[in-house]
């Protein structure tokens, strides 16, 4: 499936909130990026996790980015999708647990802490890479990396 049409039919389900909040979306999907091999209800599973942790970690008047290129990886033809937001970051201790599943950052009942184990899931049995980075006070990015849709010849 082509990642721009990927996330590109999550993008109007958010519009209204992003709005809401004031926060500002941009997408960076260049044509010819090529195709991701996988099932097109789950990867669209882990970008809206992706896409809703980083909406409710921006503050208002904040940024979230989507970013895809070309990446190989392991000597493997890939996609790499960003998502960057602005906000308060990750607290270098909790990093390391992000994907494991209950833990969560965010106050009791806001969350399960299962979203992103979820992910990591999901994105193991396409045979990819989910990693984050954060800076505390300047935001968090979460990277994955599905393997290009191969073509029998």
């Amino acid at each position: 499936m082509p990642v721009d049409l990927l996330i590109g039919r999550l993008l109007p389900l958010l519009e209204h909130v992003v709005r809401k909040r004031g926060i500002s979306m941009t997408t960076n999907i260049p044509e010819g990026v090529s195709d991701v091999a996988g099932d097109p209800g789950r990867l669209q599973q882990v970008f809206i996790n992706l896409l809703m942790n980083a909406i409710e970690a921006t503050p208002p008047y904040g940024q979230i980015s989507i970013e895809a290129r070309a990446c190989p990886n392991d000597g493997r033809a890939g996609i790499s999708v960003e998502v960057s937001d602005t906000g308060e970051g990750i607290p270098p201790d909790a990093l390391g647990q992000v994907f494991e599943p209950f833990y969560t950052t965010k106050p009791i009942g806001q969350g399960t802490g299962l979203g992103l184990a979820i992910s990591r899931d999901i994105v193991r049995d396409h045979g990819g890479t989910i990693l984050a980075q954060s800076r505390p006070g300047r935001g968090s990015t979460f990277t994955v990396w599905l393997p290009e849709y191969e073509t029998l010849a």
